[in-house]
């Protein structure tokens, strides 16, 4: 899972690795956009602060077919196991089917 300011066309290259993108900023018509799709790998766009909400280690759920990212779990602190479910649902723009990973 990559959650990003901004999409760019520099990250195409992690693409077959992602389970999932989420940009704040960007376009369902851009070219990662579109290379997302064709990869299979579920996109959501215009999800305000993005990368402030959803820090490393934070598990995801992004559906590119409703545009929705929910939190399922907020990141461990070091030492410490996963917290338990913290949904948050956050609509936004779409472009491919969903998947849950880590961010």
């Amino acid at each position: 899972m990559l959650v990003v300011r901004s999409l760019s066309p520099a990250l195409a290259p992690l693409l077959p690795e992602l389970s999932g993108m989420v940009a704040e900023t960007g376009s369902v018509l851009s070219h990662l956009a579109v290379l997302a799709r064709e990869y299979g790998v579920p996109t959501v766009v215009g999800v305000p602060g993005a990368p402030d909400r959803f820090p490393p280690g934070t598990r995801l759920r992004v559906d590119g077919g409703t545009g929705a990212v929910e939190q399922v779990a907020a990141p461990a602190a070091p030492g410490e196991r996963p917290a338990g479910p913290a949904a948050q649902e956050q609509p936004g723009a779409m472009t491919a089917a969903g998947k849950e990973a880590a961010a």
